[in-house]
C-alpha cells in the first residue's frame, strides 16, 4: 500500500497508514494520519476501477445534499484510491455487539433514511422506468421466494406448501416503494464516533425495495455475537421514526406494516445464510440458530401489531 500519490493533495504532509480492513487483490481501507494527528480514511480498490468510479461519483453527489456520508478529499484514478473524511473506526455492528441495545441504532436508521431521501432526489423523474423496475424486482423476488420456501422447510421439513404460504407476503411487499442506493445496507457499513453515525461503502449500487433495505439493516442490528440470542431491533420508537421521515413514500404515506413483511423476508434470508455457513463448516451456536428460528414465528402477526401501534402513537401525538 502506497499513499504517496494522494499525499500531494494534503500539501505534501507526510502520511502514515495502518489497515482497518484488508481484502484480496490489494483492496482495503486504511486509517491515514499526518504528523499533526489529522485523520482520513484511505480506501484502495485493487484492480476494480468500476467500484472506484461508482463510489467516487456517488459520494460527490451525496455531499452536495449534505448527506451523512464521507467527503471525498482526494482521488487517484491510477491507484485507484480515495482519500475520505474520517468519521470513526468503529462500525455500528461492533458497538451493538459489545453493548447490546443502543440509541445509535436509531441514529443509524435516521442516517440511512437521509441517504434514501437524497437518492430519491438525485435519481430524478422515473415515471417511465418505474414499472420496468418493479417488474425486474418482482422477477428477482420470484427466485427469492423459492429460496425462502426452502428455508421454511429447514424450520419445518413437513411444510410442503411453504411457497403458497409465502406468496401472499411477497404480494404485499410488492406494494412498497423502490429506490436506487447501496446493495449492502447493514450495520457493518455505518461508522460512528460515539455521537453521530455516517453511512459508508457505495461501491455497489442498485435498485431495491426501500422497506427491504431498511429491514435488512434492522435485522442485522439485532444479530449479536456468535453465542448470543438474536434480538430484532424493530421497536415502536423506530416505527414512529419511519412514519415521521417517510411520508413521501407511496403517495398515501408510509405503511409501517411493510417493514413487518420485509422483516419476515430478511429473517428468512438470514436463516438461509446461517444454514449455508453451517454447511461450509462455520461454527454457529445452537442458541443463535434457535433464536432466529423462533423470531420467524412472530412476523405472522407482526404487521398488524405494527399498524395498530403506529395508529395508537399517531393518536397520542394529536
Amino acid at each position: 500500500m502506497n499513499p504517496s500519490q494522494l499525499a500531494t493533495a494534503l500539501a505534501d504532509r507526510p502520511l502514515t497508514a495502518r489497515p482497518i480492513t484488508e481484502r484480496a487483490a490489494g483492496a482495503g481501507t486504511y486509517l491515514a494520519e499526518d504528523e499533526k494527528g489529522q485523520r482520513w480514511a484511505l480506501k484502495l480498490y485493487g484492480p476494480d476501477h468500476t467500484a472506484y468510479r461508482t463510489e467516487r461519483e456517488t459520494l460527490q453527489q451525496l455531499e452536495r445534499f449534505d448527506a451523512p456520508t464521507p467527503r471525498v478529499v482526494a482521488a487517484d484514478e491510477d491507484a485507484p484510491a480515495l482519500l475520505l473524511s474520517w468519521h470513526g473506526d468503529r462500525t455500528l455492528d461492533q458497538v451493538i455487539s459489545a453493548r447490546g441495545d443502543d440509541p445509535l441504532i436509531e441514529l443509524g436508521l435516521r442516517a440511512l433514511i437521509a441517504v434514501e431521501l437524497v437518492f430519491a432526489q438525485i435519481s430524478g423523474p422515473r415515471e417511465e422506468s418505474d414499472q420496468i423496475m418493479v417488474d425486474h424486482l418482482r422477477r428477482r423476488d420470484e427466485e427469492d421466494l423459492l429460496r425462502n420456501a426452502r428455508a421454511c422447510r429447514l424450520v419445518n421439513p413437513d411444510l410442503d406448501d411453504a411457497e403458497d404460504l409465502l406468496r401472499p407476503i411477497y404480494e404485499i411487499a410488492w406494494q412498497g416503494s423502490w429506490n436506487y442506493g447501496s446493495l449492502d445496507c447493514s450495520a457493518s457499513n455505518l461508522v460512528t464516533d460515539g455521537e453521530s453515525v455516517t453511512v459508508i461503502d457505495f461501491s455497489v449500487l442498485g435498485a431495491e425495495w426501500v422497506e427491504r433495505r431498511l429491514a435488512s439493516y434492522l435485522i442485522a442490528s439485532g444479530a449479536r455475537g456468535a453465542g448470543q440470542e438474536y434480538v430484532c431491533a424493530i421497536t415502536g420508537e423506530l416505527v414512529l421514526t419511519l412514519i415521521d421521515l417517510f411520508d413521501f413514500l407511496g403517495g398515501g404515506g408510509y405503511r409501517p406494516e411493510l417493514i413487518g413483511i420485509h422483516r419476515f423476508l430478511a429473517l428468512l434470508a438470514l436463516l438461509e445464510r446461517l444454514d449455508r455457513a453451517r454447511a461450509d463448516g462455520a461454527e454457529i451456536s445452537q442458541r443463535r440458530w434457535q433464536s432466529v428460528v423462533t423470531a420467524l414465528a412472530e412476523p405472522v402477526a407482526r404487521p398488524e401489531e405494527l399498524s395498530e401501534l403506529a395508529h395508537e402513537m399517531e393518536l397520542d401525538r394529536r
